[in-house]
């Protein structure tokens, strides 16, 4: 989102779609200085997004293509969260690691 300059300031109006906590990032130049990003916490009042509901199980392990390809993850996966994945990619044939993919 992009603010209105109204006078001498800048004004931005949204409605955030879920209570919560959002971070947002202002970046901006000030005459004979280098760009700066600010960043701002904002604590967003009403009702709160419903809990993440785990996702369907399904197999880490998954072969295409003449590839095996599997998932880990150290926490649940959720949606709407975020998560940190590690994925292993094997040929198929000789279980030997797959580089440059």
């Amino acid at each position: 989102m992009h603010p209105s300059l109204t006078g001498e300031s800048f004004h931005v109006q949204h409605t955030f779609a879920a209570a919560g906590e959002y971070t947002l990032f202002v970046d901006y130049q000030q005459p004979g200085r280098g760009q700066v990003v600010d960043r701002h916490i904002v604590h967003v009042e009403g009702a709160a997004r419903p809990v993440a509901a785990a996702l369907t199980e399904s197999p880490r392990t998954q072969r295409t293509d003449g590839l095996e390809v599997t998932l880990h993850s150290a926490a649940e996966i959720r949606a709407g969260e975020a998560a940190m994945l590690h994925f292993d990619v094997t040929d198929a044939a000789t279980g030997k690691p797959v580089v440059g993919v």
